[in-house]
């Protein structure tokens, strides 16, 4: 009915229509709140006005952009400003609908109350015509409520006769496009219809579960028998299905599945849901025992599985049912369960099921649910410890991460009729004498005091709270738990049905040189996301019940030394024959820049990693990625000698291979000074060895600021003591470099993309990607430039809005006018001379411009064949540097911007990397690098003069040279550093072979 209502609606076309469904197999449909969202952005979506000049944006009102600036997306808006913005949106149409169907289907009485109170609320406060229209099952609550509203209602009750036409259709419709039906008679299907119309008295439920139970009789008489013992009610129906169940003898797994469907704290897929065949409780269910007495217990048999997982919806038929996520994708783990229909769960809690035994009190399913889980874990635990690991195992996640969200449940823990806190307390001390990784992972989950249990396992609970199998949307946590290099933690994911990435070796290999860097990007889950859990009682239970135990001890495999007590080495090679077992990792995978695991091994100068790869059967070694560097070049990066030694004694090399910088192998031994290397190995060809002379600039990092975001740009000051950084995380900091400590942090609204020192380093401008902050408001554009005049009296900005553009700005009164023939400009990157005679924008329309700033005058206008990046000018060489989003770069002269020199790019990238000129005499280029290097150019020969790894393996941002010092330079990355480096021990110097 609510459907028909909603296409109708839909297409009158002149009035703004919304809708929402509450659902029981859905709790996040069950959220006053969200119902609220739901309804306002439908009606945005009906407000909403493309702009006439851009399809990609639109005019949205003003009311709920101003909620947005407020509150997104870092915060939640309270309830009151969200009911204010939903009122002033639904007044901006003329006529709005609003639809909430099955208001019934929501479990809390209070939020239905609380619903029906604010959308009467709604028609008491807005202006325009509104006409809301709620759908329910005649409950008492609802239509008390409904009757207590200060509003006129309209009570519109159904009856059976009104449902009738509804339940003919579907009916006809199953028979028509089903082929189970096709052997039968026309007049055998009419008679079947009417039949089950005239006896279903109105319930839609029974008439369809009827049609399910005829499907498949292909004889005449053997329809008429069946239609002669039709059940009479819903009641009737679901007791003849349990009593199938119960005569085909799958009493015990029905209810386990049953119990946990009854009380699970999330949506349970079809793996999961199969894997509960695996529980026994046949002696404690013939005692008659309840889950919540203290002599039941659960076992776990892994024998007991299901050959397949689609025969738990055969024998549940008519009581559940099965939603496949993606059609794409029909693998048990992407297919959902639930009850079939809210009358389900009813009948099985109501005094009237029949047989009893199938009846769901609520504390005995949370009491299954962590008894079972507990059976579970500790079963796996058992098995590994015997070196076994078993497979397939849906349910650990699960009962690992969920397990005390039943445990705080008041049904258990303040149970009538005994003491909760006691009976769990009881029930969870056998299992800390002697337990294994699993439950220690369970047992952290309660906030148990982390040094009784593996250092790693608290990095692991942040980043698995409460998931399923294959419910990550990214493999980030299984790359994450690879940089512990922890068997036992592996060897717990591979167990819960997920399959290890084609590309786990390589990001192995990443992860295992950066593994603080990994565990601080990638825990993204808190202990403060679930304080309902951390404060509970339960957490004290755990603990003090772990105070009474005389000795602890987390068991591990007999067969394996621990890991504490095992080298780095020892774990990663431990861990990677682990992996290479699984089917579908490959030992060759290459990561974006094509890089293979023994390149990474190789370019880290991780020696004995490196041997063990390179000894693997299927390595291969005659390979290069996309910078051209091949095996050799790697290893002459990672500078270890012992890793070039290998690769020169099995003499498959080329001193003479050039990369696509235009360095050979020879070359790049040369400037890393282990020419010597080579020279000592055994199987040294004879090469060119021309004569190369090449001006090098060797940094190293001599300071590294750590922060809580990516580093967007690291701006010195003039006088070059202080270091600004712009950060992801809505906020630069101001860094005294003398002093070594932080001076100040500016908080933003958005992420800060650039800052400008005033020529006295008295005043900073920084930029956001929505505001001016501090000096002006800009009407929420991204700023992108900022440049001080001489005086600094007034600021130049620039922007990447296509309304802004480029403007100046007085520093006195904050007023700003626009450069009036540039209007419409999105600048990408901006520069200005030294001198400020000369202002060089390109723009993200391919365009590079060059004004005269005394007159804001527009003297050079050059189409460009690539999108650019950045800009940078040389004082002391009179050029304009420009890179592009390709990776190349041109040198141009300045102010003509005719092209001198051009480098090729070697990958694209979608992030504007910044350059920079500096050194000495402005003569050196330095580039932020896709692949997370800093290349220096030396611009008198148009050369690589340098090649540090920057932030790698993460991206570098932004690297520029210091105003005062030509030795020092700071680079920024996505690893959430700031790193200041030098050469001033490693002068420019020319080598010669």
């Amino acid at each position: 009915m609510t459907s028909k209502v909603i296409e109708y609606l839909e297409i009158m076309n002149d009035s703004m229509l919304a809708y929402y469904y509450f659902s029981f197999r859905n709790k996040d449909s069950q959220s006053l709140r969200n119902m609220k969202c739901a309804i306002l952005v439908q009606i945005l979506k009906g407000l909403s006005v493309p702009h006439p000049d851009n399809e990609n944006k639109f005019f949205i009102p003003q009311a709920f952009r101003s909620l947005y600036d407020t509150h997104f997306p870092s915060k939640t808006p309270p309830m009151e400003e969200l009911d204010s913005v939903l009122t002033e949106v639904i007044d901006l149409s003329e006529e709005t609908f609003l639809i909430i169907d099955a208001l019934d289907e929501c479990d809390s009485e209070f939020v239905r109350g609380e619903a029906i109170t604010f959308l009467a609320s709604l028609l008491g406060k807005v202006k325009s015509k509104l006409h809301i229209l709620i759908t329910s099952r005649l409950e008492v609550d609802i239509e008390t409520k409904i009757s207590q509203v200060s509003i006129p209602t309209n009570l519109v009750a159904l009856h059976a006769t009104d449902v009738d036409r509804d339940i003919r259709k579907h009916l006809r419709a199953l028979m028509r496009e089903e082929d189970s039906f096709k052997a039968w008679s026309h007049a055998l299907k009419k008679r079947v219809v009417e039949h089950l119309v005239e006896n279903a008295d109105g319930v839609f439920r029974w008439a369809d579960l009827q049609i399910q139970g005829l499907r498949g009789k292909t004889r005449e008489i053997d329809v008429n028998r069946a239609l002669k013992r039709l059940p009479r009610d819903l009641g009737e129906t679901y007791s003849r299905i349990l009593q199938r169940i119960d005569l085909n003898n799958y009493k015990l797994e029905a209810m386990a599945v049953l119990r946990w469907l009854a009380c699970s704290t999330r949506p349970l897929n079809l793996a999961e849901i199969a894997e509960l065949a695996v529980f026994d409780t046949e002696e404690s269910d013939e005692a008659n025992q309840l889950p919540s007495s203290r002599e039941y217990e659960v076992s776990c048999v892994y024998e007991n599985r299901f050959a397949s997982a689609s025969e738990v919806l055969n024998i549940l038929s008519g009581l559940v049912i099965s939603t496949q996520l993606s059609d794409t994708d029909s693998q048990p783990h992407n297919i959902i369960v639930s009850f079939s229909h809210f009358s389900v769960k009813e009948y099985l809690q109501s005094n009237q099921v029949s047989p009893s035994f199938f009846k769901l009190i609520l504390s005995d399913c949370h009491w299954f649910v962590i008894k079972s889980s507990f059976a579970y874990m500790r079963a796996f635990d058992i098995a590994a410890r015997e070196n076994q690991r078993p497979k397939n195992c849906a349910l650990l996640l699960y009962a690992c991460f969920s397990v005390w969200g039943h445990a705080k449940e008041p049904e258990v823990f303040f149970a009538k009729g005994h003491n909760g806190e006691s009976l769990l307390a009881s029930f969870i001390a056998p299992y800390l004498r002697d337990y294994g990784y699993a439950i220690s992972v369970a047992l952290e989950r309660a906030v148990l005091n982390s040094q009784r249990i593996p250092e790693d396992v608290s990095q692991f609970i942040r980043q698995f709270i409460d998931m399923g199998a294959h419910s990550l949307s990214t493999w980030s946590q299984f790359y994450s738990a690879v940089a512990f290099a922890d068997c036992n933690l592996i060897n717990l994911l591979l167990s819960c049905n997920l399959e290890a990435p084609f590309d786990i070796l390589l990001r192995a290999t990443l992860d295992f040189n950066q593994p603080m860097d990994i565990q601080v990007k990638t825990s993204t889950i808190t202990f403060d996301s679930d304080k309902t859990l951390q404060f509970s009682p339960v957490s004290g239970i755990v603990q003090t019940v772990v105070d009474q135990m005389t000795s602890i001890s987390v068991q591990g495999s007999s067969s394996q030394k621990p890991p504490s007590s095992r080298t780095n080495t020892e774990n990663r090679i431990a861990l990677w024959k682990i992996l290479q077992a699984e089917p579908e990792v490959e030992l060759n995978a290459k990561d974006r820049d094509g890089k293979t695991p023994l390149l990474l091994a190789a370019i880290h100068g991780d020696e004995e990693f490196f041997k063990y790869l390179f000894a693997q059967d299927g390595i291969e070694t005659d390979i290069q990625e996309t910078h051209g560097w091949d095996l050799l070049t790697c290893a002459l990066l990672g500078k270890n000698t012992t890793i070039i030694k290998m690769i020169l004694d099995q003499g498959n090399f080329d001193l003479d291979h050039m990369d696509l910088y235009g360095r050979t192998n020879f070359e790049w031994s040369t400037h890393l000074g282990l020419h010597a290397v080579l020279a000592s190995a055994s199987k040294m060809p004879e090469v060119s060895r021309q004569t190369s002379e090449m001006r090098q600039i060797p940094f190293t990092v001599v300071k590294e600021i750590a922060t809580d975001g990516e580093v967007w740009a690291c701006i010195f000051s003039q006088d070059g003591s202080r270091l600004a950084l712009c950060l992801s995380s809505n906020k630069a900091l101001i860094f005294d470099l003398q002093k070594d400590e932080l001076q100040s942090t500016l908080d933003h609204e958005k992420p800060v993309t650039k800052a400008s020192w005033s020529p006295d380093d008295s005043l900073i401008v920084t930029l956001s990607l929505d505001e001016l902050v501090k000096i002006l408001p800009l009407h929420h554009e991204a700023g992108m430039g900022c440049h001080w005049s001489l005086d600094g009296r007034y600021v130049i900005l620039t922007s990447l809005s296509d309304t802004l553009g480029i403007v100046t700005m007085e520093i006195s009164d904050g007023h700003y006018r626009p450069w009036t023939e540039v209007q419409g400009l999105r600048v990408q990157s901006s520069a200005m001379s030294r001198d400020g005679k000369w202002l060089v924008a390109v723009t993200y329309t391919k365009e590079l411009l060059i004004f005269q700033v005394a007159a804001a005058e527009l003297a050079t206008k050059i189409s460009l064949s690539e999108r650019p990046s950045w800009v940078s000018i040389s004082d002391g060489l009179g050029l304009i540097l420009m890179g592009y989003v390709n990776g190349g770069f041109d040198i141009r002269l300045l102010p003509s911007g005719e092209v001198i020199q051009q480098r090729p790019g070697i990958s694209n990238t979608d992030f504007l990397l910044q350059g920079s000129v500096g050194g000495e005499n402005d003569t050196f280029l330095l580039r932020a690098e896709e692949n997370g290097y800093i290349s220096i150019w030396d611009l008198n020969s148009g050369t690589l003069a340098g090649l540090e790894h920057g932030h790698y393996p993460e991206r570098t941002n932004f690297a520029a040279w210091s105003p005062v010092d030509p030795c020092v330079i700071a680079s920024g990355g996505d690893d959430y550093k700031c790193r200041i480096w030098s050469c001033r021990n490693n002068l420019l110097t020319y080598h010669e072979d």
